[in-house]
């Protein structure tokens, strides 16, 4: 009996930062309260961030690009101008400011679902925990950095770190939950 060979697997699409940046215009709409449009910006980068998670090798790019773009969005609704260069400031310091156990625990979770997406044992359960993961980091990104600019960026790092925890746990809840990005 003939061993049956697997299908070619198409490559991994990529992340190009000019259609996640066309995708967030469409997203905004400046007719909105700042509440409406961050939250329609943060329901639309969550669902992006959830879609590339579950690609093997390139989600890491994409959360980046993906969050960036996110904040600078967020910042536009409530009147702050900046670029993407401030905008990876402020994501890195609310990635920082989750401790180093929360930190390490997510990147471990990423790291392992890579990998096991890689392997072809477990890739569908580990793409589907990588979208629940990214998702959830990046709604927990977007709500706190709703919450910096509400606040005019005068939030500590305590601040900053305890609004990340509390909307990560909520985002996780509820993906889990619905299997669904959270609205």
């Amino acid at each position: 009996m003939m061993a049956e060979s697997a299908p070619p697997q198409s490559p991994p699409p990529k992340p190009e930062p000019e259609e996640i940046d066309k995708g967030f215009e469409e997203a905004d709409d400046d007719n909105r309260t700042p509440e409406e449009r961050a939250a329609t910006i943060i329901n639309h980068a969550t669902a992006q961030a959830a879609f590339w998670g579950a690609w093997p090798a390139v989600s890491w790019v994409a959360l980046v690009m993906i969050n960036m773009t996110m904040i600078v969005f967020i910042g536009r609704a409530y009147g702050h101008l900046w670029d993407k260069q401030k905008a990876k400031g402020l994501l890195f310091q609310i990635l920082k400011g989750m401790g180093l156990s929360t930190g390490l625990l997510l990147a471990g979770g990423k790291f392992v679902n890579d990998a096991l997406k890689l392997t072809g044992f477990g890739t569908i359960p580990a793409m589907a925990a990588d979208a629940v993961l990214c998702g959830a980091v990046t709604y927990a990104v977007g709500y706190t950095t709703e919450l910096y600019f509400k606040q005019d960026g005068q939030m500590s790092k305590q601040a900053l770190k305890a609004a990340f925890k509390e909307q990560y746990r909520q985002a996780r809840q509820k993906m889990t939950e619905s299997g669904n990005p959270p609205a």
